[in-house]
């Protein structure tokens, strides 16, 4: 390193302790500042401080929390702290961008190193422009020492820093665009053959049409249908074995095919992602004890999104399950026994005319009555139920008290081992005959969940009889009117936010006809003019065109909708996002330049 760069770590490392030094409590003979740090760290703490406070030294340390210590005071909200390594960083940090958890919170990092890069790869589903993204992303891990110290050396463009440093991100993005592009049989807008189709065509000069072939001399010309594999009076049924048939990327109803269902697959997607983070919720509650929540409000929420749109995910896979195809084998059953019935007008006669007798399955009416009954008793539930609870707990609790049987102690502190920032350690140091300060760290392993001074309304009890009006009463008007707002913005929230998973869908299906778009004009049309030179231009703008448009600008669409997805659809349902990060004290070494 060149002087000029050992001057530059010198001046950060005195910058950084005198930052330190004026947050630090200062009297005539003591200087004491206090500090949270992971029980993990505890014992390389110890190496490091306690050669300095043997003997006679200056500097006292008190760990608070450990075994044989004090008991742990209430002094703020402890900070957050996760592990994490390279791949789990990047992450993590879409997660704090957001907002860092609450301590002890569940943290909705761990799910999303596979939902994101997942819901991505439904969005960007193509075979091979998923290859490239992985390949790059492996190009960037590869070299990642050679590409670190060009970024340290400032030699390294802005857009490529952001590459960089999303590279273990970029890697399963890639991999589960690939993924899904194999389910679709997408690449590059070219469906791969790779098994025999299960449908049967014939080329109609420059265009594929499908046949309607004669099943023992009869002529079923004009049927809606089309028959599979089927040769003179034997009719046999294979399903594709892996991904869509290449068959449907050549029919005229194609797009319609594939708009039904990518939508149908997001609004599944969509439902399953939204109760995980609702069954999260729940592991929030049990975890801080908050009874009340689980059962008058997580309960209700649950309830009510099975039997709305979780019977719609149900109907989905009944109509995908149900064979409504002609029985070619059987004579007598030659026209489809029944139409398929239209999932979105099923829907709303389920609210608006529920007398009415489906056509999905036997016994619809009845369901969906029930289910409909059970939905809107659940929002009174949802709105009621809380403040009710903690209205008759608040008026309880003070009764106990006004008649002496509350059976609570307010603890008191012993002068001798009291922890008071300013008497406490300065009497200890006194009588250990030291002059020095105090470095004062309090572990956080071992707190209670009752060390936050500050809650927010999710996880107020309202049992503890203390509100802004100082007359020990719990206000039940503004926790109603507080309930209420919830319940209308989930109630609600189920509606829209299933309809935003619908983007998966409608991104998926633009990054297909861009694909196609791309292809057809600049490869076909250079192959079908019969001349080099246009192939050799057609392909070198296609390329352009396909780098651009779809593995930069339309990559960069699809993550940042998988992030309003994660933070918005997936994150309100449990996660508060109000916590305080951890960040320790560290002095740069020559090596972080």
């Amino acid at each position: 390193m060149s002087v000029l760069g050992r001057w530059k770590v010198r001046l950060e490392r005195e910058k950084r302790i005198s930052e330190v030094l004026l947050k630090c409590r200062r009297s005539t003979a003591l200087t004491s500042f206090r500090g949270w740090i992971p029980v993990s760290k505890i014992a390389d703490l110890h190496n490091t401080v306690d050669p300095y406070t043997d003997g006679d030294s200056r500097v006292f340390m008190h760990i608070q929390g450990e075994a044989g210590g004090e008991t742990v005071h209430k002094r703020g909200v402890p900070p957050t702290y996760f592990r994490t390594n390279k791949y789990t960083e990047s992450f993590q940090a879409i997660v704090d961008t957001y907002g860092v958890a609450r301590y002890k919170e569940v943290n909705p990092g761990l799910f999303t190193i596979v939902t994101f890069p997942f819901t991505f790869g439904v969005m960007y589903g193509d075979i091979g422009h998923g290859f490239l993204v992985m390949m790059g992303a492996l190009y960037l891990i590869w070299n990642e020492k050679k590409l670190t110290a060009m970024a340290r050396s400032g030699n390294m463009s802005e857009i490529l820093g952001y590459a960089f440093g999303a590279r273990y991100a970029l890697l399963p993005m890639g991999f589960f665009a690939l993924y899904c592009g194999s389910i679709y049989n997408d690449m590059v807008s070219v469906p791969l053959a790779l098994f025999e189709s299960s449908w049967v065509f014939e080329a109609n000069g420059t265009y594929a049409t499908f046949t309607q072939h004669d099943i023992s001399g009869s002529n079923f010309s004009g049927s809606n249908f089309l028959e599979s594999n089927i040769s003179g009076s034997n009719a046999t049924y294979t399903v594709y074995p892996y991904g869509v048939d290449p068959t449907w990327h050549h029919s005229a109803n194609s797009l319609g095919f594939f708009n039904s269902l990518k939508m149908k697959m997001s609004v599944i997607l969509g439902v399953t992602h939204m109760l995980l983070g609702i069954f999260l919720g729940a592991l929030n509650h049990i975890y801080f004890g908050d009874c009340v929540s689980l059962f008058a409000e997580w309960i209700p929420r649950v309830v009510f999104m099975l039997s709305t749109f979780g019977y719609m995910c149900m109907m989905i896979i009944i109509k995908w399950t149900t064979d409504y195809g002609c029985q070619y084998g059987d004579k007598d059953h030659l026209l489809c026994p029944k139409e398929p019935p239209s999932l979105i007008q099923a829907m709303i006669a389920m609210f608006l005319r529920p007398w009415e007798e489906g056509t999905l399955y036997e016994g619809q009416r009845e369901i969906q009555i029930m289910l409909v009954v059970t939905a809107l008793l659940m929002i009174p539930a949802m709105l009621f139920l809380k403040p009710c609870i903690n209205h008759n707990n608040s008026h309880s609790s003070l009764r106990r008290q006004r008649r002496g049987q509350d059976g609570s102690y307010q603890a008191v502190a012993h002068s001798d081992d009291s922890l008071d920032e300013e008497r406490g350690p300065m009497r200890e140091i006194d009588s250990k005959g030291s002059e020095g300060g105090p470095l004062s760290f309090r572990s956080y392993e071992e707190l209670h969940e009752d060390n936050f001074s500050r809650h927010d309304d999710d996880h107020h009890h309202g049992d503890d009889g203390d509100d802004d009006h100082g007359d020990g009463q719990h206000s039940f008007s503004e926790e109603l009117i507080h309930q209420g707002i919830h319940t209308i913005e989930y109630v609600l929230g189920c509606v829209s936010n299933t309809a935003s998973y619908l983007r998966l869908w409608a991104l998926s299906l633009a990054h297909a006809q861009l694909a196609e778009v791309f292809w057809e004009k600049f490869i076909q049309g250079s192959l079908e003019a019969n001349n080099p030179v246009f192939l050799v231009v057609g392909f070198a703008v296609w390329a352009f065109a396909t780098f651009g448009v779809l593995l930069c600008m339309d990559l960069l669409e699809c993550f940042l909708h998988a992030l309003r997805l994660h933070w918005v659809e997936f994150q309100n349902k449990f996660y508060n996002g109000d916590g305080i990060k951890y960040q320790p004290f560290e002095l740069p070494s020559e090596d972080d330049k």
